[in-house]
């Protein structure tokens, strides 16, 4: 992959990342940004992961940040587990930037297998049993110990932020 771009399929390291003020064209014309706000960058991201994860049956994730240029990017997307991300670690934002959020994705509607607790994928809202189309309390409580808002791709397509300094979830 050249330097200073985004793969255009997600990765699993900051080798995804690309710095900030990045002007490099990336393979399939993808990059991470820059971006007028966190919310667009958000957008951008989660359109990128989002069906991967939905087809995958798998969480992706990454992180929303402030560049030195005073635009906003976002790592990765990199890849979880069938119940779980860690953007901190799986796709952290480059020295020198700040961040300002995350997102995740929740892959597709699914059940709970009683004997592996692995998540079993049923294609029905109906019979999800994750609640998958909302954050989790445990994801609402990760961006409130964070201290910034988080991003959420969810299997019907909807685009959901989760502002920790208001307590308010709405769809973006």
């Amino acid at each position: 992959m050249p330097s200073g771009c985004s793969s255009s399929t997600p990765s699993s390291g900051p080798a995804a990342n690309c710095p900030p003020g990045s002007t490099t064209p990336c393979p399939g014309g993808k990059k991470n940004g820059p971006f007028d706000s966190p919310d667009d960058a958000a957008r951008a991201a989660l359109n990128e992961a989002n069906p991967q994860s939905i087809k995958d049956n798998t969480e992706y994730s990454g992180l929303i940040y402030k560049g030195t240029d005073g635009k906003y990017y976002y790592t990765g997307p990199a890849k979880g587990t069938d119940q779980g991300a860690n953007p901190l670690k799986q796709a952290p934002a480059p020295a020198g930037t700040t961040v300002v959020g995350d997102y995740h994705t929740h892959g597709d509607y699914s059940t709970i297998d009683p004997v592996t607790k692995a998540a079993v994928r049923t294609n029905d809202p109906k019979k999800d049993q994750l609640n998958s189309d909302n954050f989790s309390t445990q994801d609402k409580n990760d961006n409130i110990k964070q201290g910034y808002p988080g991003y959420l791709g969810t299997p019907s397509g909807t685009f959901r932020k989760f502002d920790p300094a208001t307590g308010k979830d709405t769809t973006i």
